[in-house]
């Protein structure tokens, strides 16, 4: 065999090459369809549903994973000793999602429309986001603020037959940040001001001076918040002992503050008068009401 035959026979056809190109391309379909697929939607709230807060205490938590994996990053491990129903995450990598889910033991209520990408502080390519994981059944999972995450994820829990929001949002700084907090409490609006419970962080530290129909709560002031509507009173609030790459997992404990009358909703009734307003506790404190309020 000479030289030249030897070096023809290594030298790859063109069908091969054709082959190798189609197959590429159909896998890319494959993982297009799968994509786009109805699967992807995430599960509809069970018709006939009322809105309220559940009649019994709900743990709600709340971290900054800080773009770190959740196998190495020490706070991590202390959010499933606080036996949460609801674990809201921020700064979580796309990567990571499901192991977190599984790491919690919340795999089974996942779906992928839980996970949101924080567009618009990582920008279109980024691949990090907010993550909202349950205990409880958990539907209609959508972005906040962009078809591809914009700054936030939000969804509908179900519990004691009553539906209400839950929320996990990173704003932007500055007037950005101030017109993301105003166009979220439209979009609340938009939805019939269901009860709502949303882990926040503010980028400038604290809530801009935006009118909205919620109370805020900074467990330990490192910046992040929970805000709720007027549905809810919160029992108690923590901040677990410990640093972490990203800031400490804070707690509250919250349930309805209408007992007696499911119906109720007074988030939907007194919303468009009210304005978010700031309550400060110490920690581990018992509250017997959210705050003082006027509207009551």
């Amino acid at each position: 065999m000479t030289e030249k035959t030897f070096l023809e026979k290594l030298r790859p056809s063109r069908g091969g090459a054709l082959v190798v190109a189609g197959l590429m391309t159909f896998g890319a379909i494959i993982l297009g369809g799968l994509y786009l697929s109805p699967a992807s939607k995430a599960p509809a709230v069970p018709a006939n549903t009322p809105f309220g807060a559940p009649l019994r205490k709900m743990r709600f938590v709340c971290y900054d994973l800080g773009r770190q994996h959740p196998r190495t990053d020490p706070s991590f491990a202390t959010i499933e000793k606080f036996e949460p129903d609801y674990v809201f995450l921020q700064g979580v990598e796309e990567d990571d999602v499901m192991e977190t889910a599984e790491l919690l033991q919340m795999q089974q209520t996942f779906h992928p429309q839980l996970y949101q990408r924080s567009e618009r502080l990582a920008g279109a390519r980024g691949t990090w986001g907010n993550l909202i994981l349950s205990k409880q059944p958990i539907f209609a999972a959508a972005p906040v603020g962009g078809k591809r995450g914009g700054f936030g994820v939000w969804a509908v829990s179900v519990v004691d037959g009553r539906q209400f929001a839950v929320a996990c949002m990173r704003f932007s700084a500055g007037e950005t940040g101030t017109a993301e907090v105003a166009e979220f409490g439209r979009a609340w609006k938009d939805r019939g001001s269901p009860p709502m419970i949303a882990a926040v962080i503010y980028s400038n530290g604290n809530p801009p001076a935006v009118k909205l129909p919620f109370y805020a709560i900074d467990p330990r002031s490192n910046g992040e918040w929970f805000d709720y509507t007027v549905d809810w009173t919160v029992s108690g609030v923590d901040q677990a002992a410990g640093p972490g790459h990203g800031r400490s997992p804070v707690w509250i404990d919250a349930m309805s503050a209408h007992m007696d009358n499911a119906a109720t909703r007074p988030s939907a009734l007194r919303g468009s008068t009210g304005r978010l307003e700031i309550a400060s506790f110490p920690a581990s404190a018992p509250l017997a009401a959210p705050m003082n309020d006027s509207r009551r």
